[in-house]
């Protein structure tokens, strides 16, 4: 409760003083900088909810923990950083340490979000850089290449693989089409989706990791088949 109260003097500084206030207040108690406050927020989710990213680089500054959650462990700053668009501090709470793969509600990471988003390559290109997985997956057993092609980004698409998504995973959740109300089945592939949502600049890339594995396929079977006879002399000798 102690620390919970310190929060809402740091974020009531924050709010009715900006960074000058912020400084007098940390230097006189920084012990709810990691506390969520009485809104449920830490002041560095409630800064850079509200695009004060000065102010969530002055507690960082001041040691704020970049992994530190919201009341209910809901999202971390970096997804809220993600979802603000500041790009900025979301490398600079990845560099102070922030989980590239945490997951938030829904089983939603940082990279699932910014599948979603158009124009997040950049974002993408980050995480990965920083530990984030191509592979991760969501609570409904959707993937960031999932993702990616329902929101018909080519080059998030193309980066995805490139980085080692499996273009032929199947979800594990059923897929329920907002614009159709209508439930479909699980069990669709990242191209299966780009297809069932006429997502025309990704399917060139995913038909073409298609075709990649169906010759590697191929190929390993064909080598296989080679290797049988001798094997099958050795056995014999």
């Amino acid at each position: 409760m102690g620390n919970s109260r310190a929060a809402d003097e740091i974020i009531e500084a924050m709010r009715s003083g900006g960074a000058k206030a912020l400084a007098r207040e940390l230097d006189r108690s920084a012990a709810g900088l990691d506390a969520p406050g009485s809104g449920g927020d830490t002041p560095l989710i409630w800064a850079i909810k509200r695009g004060g990213a000065a102010l969530a680089e002055a507690l960082l500054e001041a040691g704020a923990d970049p992994n530190a959650r919201a009341a209910g462990g809901d999202a971390t700053a970096l997804h809220w950083a993600e979802r603000m668009g500041e790009e900025d501090l979301g490398r600079k709470l990845l560099e102070r340490g922030a989980s590239a793969s945490a997951r938030g509600p829904e089983g939603m990471t940082p990279l699932l979000a910014a599948c979603q988003r158009s124009g997040a390559e950049r974002w993408i290109e980050m995480l990965l850089a920083f530990g984030a997985r191509a592979s991760e997956e969501s609570d409904s057993g959707w993937g960031a290449l999932h993702f990616a092609a329902r929101n018909n980004d080519e080059m998030a698409v193309r980066r995805l693989l490139g980085a080692g998504a499996d273009s032929s995973r199947r979800a594990t959740a059923h897929l329920y089409d907002e614009e159709t109300g209508e439930d479909k089945k699980k069990g669709m592939t990242p191209l299966q989706v780009a297809r069932h949502f006429g997502a025309e600049r990704a399917l060139p890339a995913l038909r073409a990791a298609r075709e990649r594995e169906r010759l590697e396929r191929a190929a390993g079977g064909a080598s296989a088949g080679r290797r049988r006879p001798g094997l099958l002399a050795g056995e014999g000798a």
